[in-house]
């Protein structure tokens, strides 16, 4: 089936196959290669150390978990369910979005497409509302520090909520208010262009659904946090023991740290959201600089990677954690080569 639009793109249907888009004026048509053999490879290597570094530091926040049962808090849970996502992102858009840039177009099938523009927001979502529950869950537990409002099982639920919304997301880009296509100049393939009052809802739900309104929740979490502590430190200080002190100055620890991590997230992800917004609502798609699209998915899947660096920076459990599977891993390569 063939849309018309500004610029040619290759629309792709579950059931269907490539065709590339014809345009009235062939003296503007863009064909690939869509960057130049410089921007190729610095973009190459970029994209190539940030998925060296998602996939080692994911694999280690996962292992470490897993190995050591103190490690084990609900807190932690949550973390791991993030790493796993990131760990998937890693995996499966990384590598598809690494070729397209080095062979300068899509080269893959048409099915391949399908699932690239399926998996794309389902790991994004999966991110954004696990960071969203941490939130909740850390707010709860420092609001009512004596209270198990939060049970494993109730953590599970919201795990598995996140991963819904995700598969919900994913959905309706491939077979609800859009269609998957790949464009030029772009790094995978993703929602068409909205051109219509259906597709534009599918770009005003993703946007508030998954992006602002957990931000939103995130961000009165973390206020609520803060005047949390800063309501309870004085008393710790005069009226509590020792050993409760220091269950607050880990708490706090714990709080900054995911601070940290949701500042990287919304530095890295919202370049994406305002590339999204603009080449929708842009009517001349070719006036989009080329480098546009893979700069803000780059900085969207560098959130990937900064995560397993800020708990091992951030939290002396993980720090030592990523210490002793690293040298086991050495002392095991020792043994074999003795």
């Amino acid at each position: 089936m063939i849309k018309a639009t500004a610029s040619p793109v290759l629309v792709v249907r579950a059931a269907g196959s490539e065709t590339p888009l014809p345009t009235s004026n062939s003296s503007t048509v863009e064909s690939p290669p869509y960057w130049t053999e410089t921007e190729s490879v610095i973009l190459a290597v970029i994209l190539g150390i940030i998925m060296f570094v998602a996939v080692i530091g994911n694999i280690l926040v996962i292992t470490v978990v897993a190995k050591n049962r103190g490690m084990r808090t609900r807190t932690n849970i949550f973390l791991c369910n993030l790493a796993v996502a990131d760990l998937f992102c890693s995996l499966l858009d990384m590598p598809l979005s690494l070729v397209t840039i080095v062979k300068g177009d899509w080269i893959f099938s048409p099915t391949l497409c399908q699932l690239n523009g399926f998996a794309v927001p389902f790991f994004f979502v999966a991110s954004i509302h696990t960071l969203m529950y941490i939130g909740i869950h850390k707010y709860i537990s420092i609001r009512y520090p004596l209270g198990q409002v939060l049970t494993r099982r109730r953590v599970r639920m919201m795990i598995g909520s996140a991963w819904l919304w995700a598969t919900i997301a994913g959905y309706l880009t491939l077979h609800g208010l859009n269609t998957v296509t790949y464009k030029p100049k772009t790094a995978q393939c993703g929602p068409a262009y909205p051109s219509n009052p259906w597709t534009y809802s599918h770009l005003c739900f993703m946007v508030i659904t998954c992006y602002l309104v957990p931000l939103i929740i995130l961000a009165l979490c973390y206020v609520g946090m803060f005047r949390e502590i800063q309501a309870l430190s004085a008393r710790m200080e005069q009226h509590t023991s020792m050993e409760k002190q220091l269950i607050y100055v880990q708490q706090r620890r714990i709080t900054l740290t995911l601070l940290i991590v949701l500042v990287f997230f919304v530095i890295c992800w919202t370049p994406h959201i305002v590339y999204s917004v603009s080449v929708s609502v842009i009517v001349d798609k070719s006036q989009m600089p080329r480098l546009a699209n893979p700069i803000s998915y780059w900085c969207g899947y560098l959130s990937s990677a900064c995560n397993p660096l800020i708990y091992g920076l951030m939290s002396p459990a993980f720090r030592e954690g990523y210490k002793e599977l690293l040298c086991s891993v050495h002392q095991e390569e020792i043994v074999s080569d003795g």
